[in-house]
């Protein structure tokens, strides 16, 4: 950030990849990310998810 680099995170790509029509579906793939230990509150990636239409 301190270089005017956006910072987006996994959850981000994970959300961008599935608006531009790479991935069919998100939650698989953010449930996977979580179980290899990706920290995420389990509020953010309702409201993520439910952005998406998930």
């Amino acid at each position: 950030m301190a270089h005017g680099v956006p910072v987006i995170g996994s959850l981000g790509i994970v959300l961008r990849s599935k608006e531009r029509g790479v991935l069919d579906e998100a939650r698989p793939l953010v449930a996977k990310l979580i179980d290899a230990g990706m920290y995420v509150e389990e509020g953010l990636v309702t409201h993520a998810l439910r952005s998406i239409g998930e």
